[in-house]
């Protein structure tokens, strides 16, 4: 008699259980469907916070549009908005416990949370600036990893190299402001751009932008020589623009050739960038800039044929424009 007792018992608490769960869900849904979504909210979360284990489909796919629709109204422009993370939790226990039964919400649920990430994407792209570049890449991370476990990443390669790709210029914008105090982020912007060549080999801009880090370095280091501590020599190269004609290196040679001990390591960056300049120009064999490249490091390195050869293609190039 006493097991049957329990046995009801607990058919009663569960039986009361689901019926408060059930009208704590049309008593939100009524809140949500007035406008009031943070009303429905406070509802919601009460009960879950009462409640270890709400099992109910309709509860977590009404929290998700609860907070889908606070985040629209209130938190567009908060990069960190912490309604957004819960709204893709919310809609992921929903896929979790629901059925068939519910496709059109399943359909629903997942074109949401794709929704909620690509804003997550979007913020990651705003913060990438010297400032919050940090954050920038935390970011991009949560993108990638809600991406991968809602089976999103089909083309997360491609939007990753585009992130890196202004991440990389980001890094070279502040090893630019000091390249002393700033040493480490030549290594960030190089392993960057590495990174990117590794996914895609053949990426124009990859292998370009990195030749451009190598190149400039050098021409940053045969500025320092003494011998042309007078010189009045060419601005440096502006990374952001890919279009800007980069300075021939023939005006730098005289002082570098006549120098043997610093010599090593500027021409150690010549041949580092070289394989990558000769990747761009495979891709594109009048890119001007690829050309002038190719043709001051061949002067550098003394290969005064194919320097020529290059200078000449690069004069033809920029008739062409």
């Amino acid at each position: 008699m006493k097991q049957l007792f329990s046995i009801l018992l607990v058919f009663f608490l569960t039986s009361c259980s689901l019926n408060n769960e059930k009208q704590v869900v049309t008593d939100a849904k009524k809140h949500f469907e007035a406008g009031n979504y943070n009303d429905a909210l406070i509802l919601l979360e009460k009960y879950s916070k009462d409640h270890d284990n709400v099992t109910s489909p309709a509860f977590w796919y009404l929290k998700g549009k609860c907070l889908q629709k606070k985040y629209n109204e209130e938190e567009q422009n908060n990069l960190q908005s912490p309604s957004r993370i819960a709204g893709i939790e919310a809609f992921a226990v929903f896929l979790n416990v629901a059925d068939d039964s519910n496709q059109a919400q399943i359909d629903s649920a997942r074109e949401n949370i794709k929704t909620l990430n690509r804003e997550i994407y979007n913020d990651a792209a705003i913060m990438l600036t010297p400032m919050k570049y940090e954050l920038a890449v935390s970011t991009f991370e949560l993108f990638k990893s809600i991406s991968k476990k809602h089976g999103l990443d089909d083309d997360i390669k491609i939007v990753e190299v585009k992130f890196n790709l202004v991440l990389a210029q980001v890094y070279c914008q502040i090893y630019e402001r000091d390249r002393t105090l700033n040493q480490s982020f030549f290594k960030k912007a190089e392993d960057t751009y590495k990174t990117i060549i590794a996914t895609d080999s053949v990426n124009i801009a990859g292998n370009y932008n990195l030749a451009i880090l190598y190149y400039n370095e050098a021409i940053n280091k045969i500025r320092g020589l003494e011998c042309n501590s007078q010189e009045k020599l060419a601005g440096e190269i502006d990374l952001s623009n890919p279009s800007q004609e980069i300075p021939d290196l023939k005006t730098l040679a005289e002082c570098y050739i006549s120098l043997d001990d610093e010599k090593k390591g500027i021409e150690s960056l010549f041949l580092t960038a070289l394989p990558y300049f000769e990747n761009v120009y495979r891709m594109d064999s009048v890119n001007k800039n690829t050309l002038i490249g190719l043709s001051g490091i061949y002067f550098m390195l003394e290969d005064y044929k194919k320097s020529d050869t290059f200078s000449k293609k690069a004069e033809r190039a920029k008739k062409q424009v």
